[in-house]
């Protein structure tokens, strides 16, 4: 399979998990978008990530399912495997096997919630193939916007930790997301968004609405950039 990501100069931990700071992710998708889809920098606006996965472009197929087991808003199968899935007309729990290289979002979350996780599993493909192509028994799962319940000492832990990063960068390229940011400070005469004004709801109302999003991606976002606030994101 294609590397999407040059790894040369990263080391690996003990766990075998390159270490990546977000910067270097960041910029790792900025020119992955640049490179192979430069039409979505263009302008702010929803990125498709669910159709670029489903093209085959990465090799991988997507899915819809009714997931129970993993219990997760999708999962990427580098490997063959089998899933819990509820019948939408029996509602018994069924056994399914999903074939490898496939991508298999849950059919019951919300549109927002859903793209932000098709740019998840698709920040895993771009990101850590490398791992979970030699790691049969792992499992590329997104349970949220914030990782997996994992122990830090858990090599999926960081795996996921980066492609929720990376997702954020997927779906809301800095490029654009910046661009509609310094659009909407200047339409309302701010210098930069405080939670004073109440400004801060209507940007987030918008980014939301622009890129489907959730508010919670979005507000994410905002700090990853450093455009507001002082969370871990910010560095």
């Amino acid at each position: 399979m294609r590397s999407w990501f040059d790894y040369s100069k990263c080391r690996k931990d003990a766990r075998g998990v390159y270490v990546l700071g977000y910067s270097q992710i960041e910029n790792s998708i900025d020119s992955f978008l640049k490179k192979e889809h430069p039409e979505v920098l263009a302008y702010p606006q929803e990125v498709p990530v669910e159709n670029w996965i489903d093209s085959g472009e990465f090799g991988f197929s997507l899915e819809f399912r009714n997931l129970v087991f993993p219990q997760a808003k999708g999962f990427t199968a580098f490997s063959k495997m089998v899933a819990g899935v509820k019948n939408s007309e029996t509602g018994a729990i069924e056994l399914v096997p999903i074939e490898e290289n496939t991508v298999v979002l849950d059919e019951t979350e919300e549109d927002s919630q859903s793209h932000f996780t098709a740019g998840h599993e698709l920040a895993h493909i771009l990101l850590h193939s490398y791992y979970f192509q030699n790691h049969a028994d792992a499992l590329a799962a997104h349970a949220d916007v914030v990782p997996f319940r994992l122990s830090s000492r858990h090599p999926c832990f960081w795996l996921e930790r980066q492609a929720d990063y990376a997702a954020g960068a997927l779906v809301m390229p800095r490029c654009t997301f910046l661009k509609l940011y310094q659009n909407f400070c200047r339409a309302n005469f701010l210098a930069r968004l405080d939670s004073e004004s109440g400004a801060l709801f209507e940007f987030v109302t918008e980014a939301k609405k622009v890129y489907n999003v959730s508010r919670k991606a979005a507000e994410i976002r905002l700090e990853q950039l450093n455009l507001f606030g002082g969370g871990e994101w910010g560095r």
